[in-house]
Formats: C-alpha cells, sequence, structure tokens
C-alpha cells in the first residue's frame, strides 16, 4: 500500500468551502465584528489640521523679483529644520507656560489668529512628543511648506500647527528683538503664511478601509482554517481521498443515515426496511463481492472496521439481509465475541452460540437460529476470557467448512481490529475481507497499519465499504429517495 499523489482542482476548493459555508460565515463575521470593536470602540480617532507658509528669497537686483535658485535651497532648509529644537523648543515652552497661567475662562489663544481652544485638564507636553505629531512636506516649483499636525484633540492640532507656523515665520529674520539671528536669517522677510490652521478634521483611522480590511481577513482566515482543517486532517473526509489513498478499490458506499434532529447513535445496529432505496447499496456491494473473482467465487466474507462505531455490523446485517431477500441461502456469524450484537438485530437468543460449538457443548444444528427476516444467525454464545482460543479452534474451522456446503454465503462480523488480532485469525478461513472505513472517524494511520496486519497474515481484502457518507445526486441512495 503506497500513498499517491493527488492534485487539488478548483471544484475541490469549491466543495470544501460549500460544505463547510457554516465555518466559513462564523470565522468571518466573528473577524469583521472584531474589526468593529475596534474601528468604533479601541481606536482612538486621530484629527488633522495644516498651516502652510511660502519661502520666495527677493533676487539682489530686484526686490520685486524672485531668486529662484537661492528660494529652492531656502526652501528645502527651513523644511528640513522645523522639526529641531531651536523650533519647537520655544513652541513647547510657550504652550507650557499658557495652560499653566490659564485665566478663569479656560481659554487660550490659537497663535496668529482669534481663534481659542479650552486649556482646561490639558498636561504639559515635551519636544520628542510634539516632534511625533509634526510632519512637513514642500515643494521646490512653489516654494511652499506645509505644517501638518496630527492629534487624538482636534483643538491642539490646530494650536500647534499654527504655533509652529508663526514660530517659523518669526524666526525668518536678520536680527530678532533680542538681538539674536533669527534661525531662518537666510530667508530673513522671504517666509510668509500661505494659509492659516484651521479646527482639526478627522483624519484616521479610515473606518471604512477598516471594516473592509477586516471582512476580507476573516475571510482568508475562515478559508485557511477550513484548508487546515480538510487537507491536513489525519482522517478521510471523502470517497476520492481514499480511492487516491489506497490501492484496494472502493466496493461499497453507505450514507449517512442519521438524521440531523435524532439524538441516537449511528452505533446501533438496525436491520433496514426492505425496499429498492434500502437495498440498493448491499446489492451494489453484493456485485462487487460476485465479480472481483469469478473463477474462485467468494462465499466466506469477513467485514470488519479499524474502531467500533464505523457500522461494520450494520453492513454485515443487512448485507446478509439483502442476500436473503435474494433468494439465496446466508448465515451470518458474530464472531465480536467481546461485543456480540446481533443476536439483539435478528431478535434471537445470545446463548448456545460459537463459544459452546467450539467447546463441545452444542453441536452445529443447535447454534444456527432462525430469524424472522430469513437470514440464519450463529450467535457469539456466553462471554468467556480469552476469545482468541475459541476463534483459532479446529472445531470453529471445521465449522465454516461444514457451512460452505450448506449456504451460498457465509458472512462472518468481525471484531475492529485496532482492538484485537481476532481479524487476522478468522482471516485464514475467510474467502476474503471487506474493510469498513466510516468517513470522519479512524485515523488514517491506524487505517493504514490495520489493512497492512490483514495483508501481512495473506488477507484477500476484496475492498473497502465506506460508510457515514454524505449522499450526493450520483448515488443510487439519492436517487430512489427522491424517486
Amino acid at each position: 500500500m503506497k500513498e499517491k499523489e493527488k492534485s487539488i482542482t478548483l471544484g475541490d476548493i469549491f466543495r470544501v468551502l460549500w460544505k463547510n459555508i457554516i465555518l466559513l460565515v462564523s470565522v468571518t463575521a466573528f473577524v469583521t465584528l472584531v474589526g468593529i470593536v475596534y474601528t468604533f470602540v479601541i481606536a482612538k480617532p486621530t484629527y488633522t489640521s495644516s498651516a502652510s507658509v511660502i519661502v520666495a528669497v527677493p533676487s539682489s537686483a530686484s526686490i520685486d523679483t524672485i531668486d529662484y535658485s537661492n528660494s529652492i535651497r531656502a526652501t528645502v532648509t527651513v523644511a528640513d529644520s522645523i522639526t529641531e529644537n531651536s523650533i519647537l523648543g520655544p513652541v513647547v515652552k510657550k504652550y507650557n507656560e499658557e495652560i499653566k497661567d490659564v485665566d478663569g475662562d479656560g481659554l487660550i489663544v490659537v497663535p496668529g489668529s482669534t481663534d481659542t481652544i479650552s486649556a482646561k485638564n490639558r498636561s504639559q507636553i515635551d519636544y520628542d512628543t510634539l516632534a511625533s505629531m509634526v510632519s512637513v512636506n514642500y515643494t521646490t516649483n512653489a516654494f511652499k511648506i506645509t505644517i501638518t499636525i496630527s492629534s487624538k484633540n482636534k483643538e491642539l492640532a490646530q494650536y500647534f500647527a499654527a504655533a509652529i507656523q508663526e514660530a517659523v515665520i518669526s524666526e525668518a529674520v536678520l536680527i530678532k528683538a533680542d538681538g539674536q539671528k533669527g534661525v531662518f536669517f537666510f530667508a530673513a522677510d522671504s517666509v510668509t503664511a500661505s494659509s492659516k490652521a484651521e479646527l482639526g478634521e478627522y483624519a484616521k483611522p479610515n473606518k471604512k478601509l477598516y471594516l473592509i480590511i477586516a471582512f476580507l481577513g476573516g475571510l482568508v482566515l475562515g478559508c485557511i482554517v477550513i484548508f487546515v482543517k480538510e487537507f491536513m486532517s489525519n482522517k478521510f473526509k471523502t470517497k476520492e481521498e481514499i480511492e487516491v489513498f489506497f490501492d484496494d478499490k472502493v466496493i461499497g458506499l453507505f450514507p449517512d443515515r442519521k438524521e440531523k434532529n435524532n439524538k441516537e447513535s449511528n452505533k446501533d445496529v438496525e436491520l433496514l426496511p426492505v425496499n429498492i432505496r434500502n437495498m440498493e447499496p448491499y446489492n451494489k456491494l453484493l456485485s462487487n463481492i460476485k465479480y472481483s473473482n469469478v473463477e474462485n467465487p467468494i462465499k466466506v466474507i469477513e467485514i470488519t472496521s479499524t474502531i467500533p462505531d464505523e457500522l461494520k455490523s450494520t453492513t454485515a446485517a443487512n448485507l446478509a439481509l439483502c442476500i436473503a431477500n435474494n433468494n439465496q441461502k446466508v448465515v451470518v456469524i458474530d464472531c465480536d465475541i467481546r461485543k456480540s450484537v446481533l443476536h439483539k438485530t435478528f431478535s434471537v437468543e445470545k446463548e448456545n452460540g460459537i463459544v459452546e460449538y467450539s467447546t463441545g457443548e452444542k453441536e452445529k444444528d443447535d447454534i444456527i437460529k432462525k430469524s424472522a427476516c430469513g437470514v440464519d444467525v450463529i450467535t457469539a454464545g456466553k462471554d468467556v476470557i480469552n476469545p482468541v482460543a475459541i476463534l483459532e479452534s479446529s472445531r470453529v474451522k471445521s465449522l465454516i467448512k461444514e457451512l460452505r456446503e450448506v449456504y451460498d454465503y457465509i458472512i462472518l462480523d468481525a471484531p475492529p481490529t485496532l482492538a484485537c488480532s481476532d481479524p487476522q485469525i478468522i482471516s485464514t478461513y475467510s474467502d476474503g475481507v471487506i474493510y469498513t472505513i466510516a468517513l470522519n472517524q479512524s485515523k488514517k494511520k491506524d487505517i493504514i497499519d490495520s489493512i497492512n496486519n490483514l495483508k501481512n497474515v495473506e488477507a484477500n481484502v476484496i475492498g473497502i465499504s465506506i460508510t457515514k457518507a454524505t449522499a450526493s445526486k450520483k448515488d443510487s441512495y439519492y436517487y430512489y429517495n427522491n424517486d
């Protein structure tokens, strides 16, 4: 047995997404909700206010003409120097003094204008904080410098944009009032205000963009979760996956019959009502068994699985029922001595079964029980400590040989392979083994190991029977159910 490669088609992707549509919608909705909460509750809005200046150095030949080369150099120098401490330091100092000495009305005047802002409950600021709020852009073709302040408070954005603009203009003098050179003395009397600072406007977060990103992020995350869940799972989820994974053929496919609102578990072994819809999948299984080896017809059929609750006993019981309704003689033997169930399924007594026969307490005719549906049943019998000794006894092997002469088919319901070595023993007097795999149940590694264990004792694995599958329009179950 070897794993085969399979390429994932676009159709596979859409099928997987549609099958997990509820998970996809849930993840997308959750991430989108987180985005909404962050955008409107957690993220604090940022406001921006801008003020600009023009740097136009006059020509030495005429005050009415512009020296373009010097104006460009001055524009770049001024723009690069605005965030330095020589400009921002005095702005910070002035602001801190104003809010400290604020009048009774709690208002301070925005520099360069008559606008006022509230100074109540304001905390002092330092150079680094203000520098982080400032961004400077300039254009050399128009000699324009734009100073933009970003702040969580719209009033502060306006104040500092105006204050820095005023500071830049006041430093563009040859000699200041205190006798010191202005920082921008090289552009003396050449810097003028181009636009004044207004009350800060909402800048970010971009709510629409954030919500779109949250939605798309949720969609992508949902797809990733689904693909990890589906394609990296350690369990088989589809018939196609099993077909490409194993060399053994899929010879049976049985849809999950458990109703969504039915609390009863699928592990209950029940006989299905005899009709075309119910029997057609078993007729297909029987045909695949019959034609798997025409030269040496298979009569003794072992049915097993990896773990309990994979419906291997349900398959055994209903396959026997299907054979009986085809007017062929069939006997089903409950070889799952540790956990026998077929006596309940066919409404016969558990005692006087294969255990009593192997010990010589009963003879063949004593252990064959007639059921109401036409299937002969040999139950497990009484509980024993060592079922292996029962299954390996020469009397059990002789019983199978005798039954071959009487019945068209003998169905052996074996225990799960992962629980014990009984299935390997039973395979030694079986013509073939049907291996039952319930989708989304057993681990891939356990299934592979179990089938290999059967083949190690030269068991003839006829094929794989899939249970708990999703019915599609291609299945006979679906066709007859909607006829």
